[in-house]
């Protein structure tokens, strides 16, 4: 989860906004890119798409999350639909990090 959270702290930065139409997800665009050392694997991911999805596949494996939690993540409605702001993104991806370390209430 430590990646997810310093995904949110740049976007809480940037003052740039990948669109979606030019990569898969604009938050995961960010990350891939612009942070860590994976902007050759994303473009390589993203220029050899196949159905099984290699930026998903990529995106599993570095933030840790499953199939379901990258749809929700980085899908076509990722981060609640944070289209154009990318403070609205890591205000989600903080949320669901949140989310996701709480510990179960006790019975």
């Amino acid at each position: 989860m430590e990646k997810l959270l310093a995904l949110a702290a740049h976007l809480e930065t940037t003052d740039k906004w990948y669109n979606q139409q030019m990569f898969e997800t604009c938050a995961m665009g960010h990350y891939f890119l612009e942070m860590g050392n994976y902007s050759g694997q994303y473009l390589l991911a993203i220029s050899s798409m196949t159905p099984a999805g290699e930026p998903r596949k990529l995106a599993m494996e570095v933030f840790g999350i499953s199939e379901q939690e990258y749809i929700e993540l980085f899908g076509g409605e990722g981060c609640g639909g944070a289209y154009n702001d990318p403070k609205e993104a890591a205000a989600y991806i903080r949320a669901f990090v949140a989310h996701k370390t709480a510990l179960p209430l006790a019975a």
